[in-house]
């Protein structure tokens, strides 16, 4: 789903703007088959999508796949298109008596959810991709009806800020109680930051800011407030990576999504302008027109220069981007895993045994991580034991363990960590030796949020 998505996404992009760069269109298309292969692995026998195989379906995570699996349908053949409208009925039969949806499965990617929870929140959500797929909205008018009357009655006590803007979308999707939908969209604007002179909006929240701007933009474009929108643009576009993408998994999916829907109603045929960069003693002219709508120009700038003027002229839009790159450490990272390792004596002078011990190293008392991935890298010359991790503490078991590279590299797969201890052995047989010895490492990290990590280096003594 990660990986899915966002080729998606593009794909909607270039197909509504009438994109001739078919270069792009056919790698988005071409990530979108293994996406929709590895997705499938995860598809119920009663047509839900879970965390696990055979291990039930998730609220989430089958809202998630159904919209994008209708949407895919539309670039690749082998999305096997009767699987959606199963996915909707068992959704249905989820909704409470009330019209409200809670999760009934379990999403180790907590990333992926962003700011969704039980309630009001996530009845928004599933019933976005209700409202989002034109034969579920027909099929399943009754649950759209009682999912809207339960957030109609629940908004005007709504005070989360997430809450508002992902119900006001939903509403605004609706073609029910347009007077109260102009209420909350009212309440929604009054609950924005402006600054830099009304160039920049957006919705603070503690966390998921992004995401929640996102929605926001979301529903400020279904409403047609398209001048309106262009401070929020500017204010996601800010919040990018220098790769092009947004912090966190929802957070892309949202703040994508939003840009790509007001990318589409921003015609970029009347695009005429010209942008000069002045540094040093060089300067740069760039022409862009209407016919460079998805043309990226780059022009690098030597790393000694520290001052660049710009100034651009004409009419139209566009992103200017000014990046820089940098190396670091991860050695030297604040780590937020606890990571020891000890040799273990052993009685073969070519045997390794390595005792590994691991804990997430949480901000608030009862967090804790998305999927953990412990990797044990070996000293060349070392092979990895047939069996290669024993002696596992089972309070946190291990899900899943794999060998690669050879026999010199093993990984142990954990749902989640948090502060408990969760330790293994691993044990490694040198089958030749090396003039230059090199050290090993140990390295663990959230698998979907890499950033959290720890690294600890050995070295075997001959």
């Amino acid at each position: 789903m990660v990986k899915f998505v966002p080729n998606i996404v593009v794909l909607d992009y270039l197909t509504a703007i009438g994109s001739k760069d078919t270069s792009v269109m056919n790698i988005a298309t071409k990530h979108l088959r293994p996406g929709y292969q590895n997705q499938m692995r995860y598809c119920q026998t009663d047509g839900s999508f879970g965390l696990w195989q055979n291990y039930g379906g998730s609220v989430f995570l089958t809202a998630f796949v159904a919209k994008s699996m209708q949407t895919a349908s539309k670039y690749i053949s082998e999305v096997d298109v009767t699987m959606v409208p199963s996915a909707f009925q068992w959704l249905a039969t989820k909704q409470q008596y009330d019209g409200r949806f809670d999760e009934v499965g379990s999403v180790i990617h907590k990333d992926m959810q962003g700011g969704l929870r039980n309630g009001i929140a996530l009845t928004s959500y599933v019933l976005i991709a209700f409202l989002e797929n034109e034969n579920a909205k027909v099929t399943h008018t009754k649950v759209i009806e009682k999912s809207v009357d339960y957030i109609t009655r629940r908004l005007p006590q709504v005070t989360d800020i997430y809450d508002l803007s992902i119900a006001t979308y939903a509403m605004m999707l609706s073609n029910q109680n347009h007077h109260l939908k102009q209420d909350f969209m009212k309440r929604l604007m009054d609950k924005s930051t402006v600054y830099g002179n009304g160039t920049f909006r957006y919705w603070n929240r503690h966390s998921h800011s992004i995401e929640t701007t996102g929605y926001a933009l979301l529903a400020m474009v279904q409403d047609g407030k398209f001048l309106d929108s262009v401070p929020v643009m500017r204010w996601l576009v800010s919040q990018r990576y220098v790769t092009g993408s947004i912090p966190r998994t929802q957070d892309t999916f949202v703040g994508l999504k939003a840009l790509t829907k007001l990318a589409e109603v921003i015609s970029p045929s009347r695009n005429d302008y010209f942008i000069q960069l002045e540094y040093k003693a060089q300067t740069k002219k760039f022409i862009v027109t209407s016919q460079d709508i998805v043309t990226q120009i780059f022009q690098d700038i030597p790393s000694d220069v520290k001052k660049i003027y710009i100034s651009v002229a004409g009419m139209g839009f566009g992103l200017l981007d000014v990046k820089y790159e940098y190396a670091t450490d991860l050695r030297n990272y604040k780590h937020r895993f606890d990571l020891t390792l000890e040799k273990l004596n052993t009685s073969l002078d070519y045997e390794l045994k390595l005792k590994i011990c691991v804990s997430f190293n949480p901000k608030h008392r009862n967090d804790r991580s998305n999927m953990a991935l412990v990797e044990v890298n070996f000293p060349t010359g070392y092979i990895v034991d047939h069996n290669p991790i024993t002696e596992a503490t089972t309070v946190n078991p291990i899900q899943t363990i794999d060998v690669r590279f050879g026999g010199t590299s093993v990984m142990a797969y954990y749902a989640s960590m948090g502060t408990e201890k969760n330790c293994f052995v691993t044990t490694a047989y040198r089958r030749f030796k090396v003039a230059v010895k090199r050290p090993a490492y140990v390295f663990v990290q959230d698998y979907y949020d890499p950033k959290l990590n720890a690294i600890m280096h050995y070295e075997v003594t001959p």
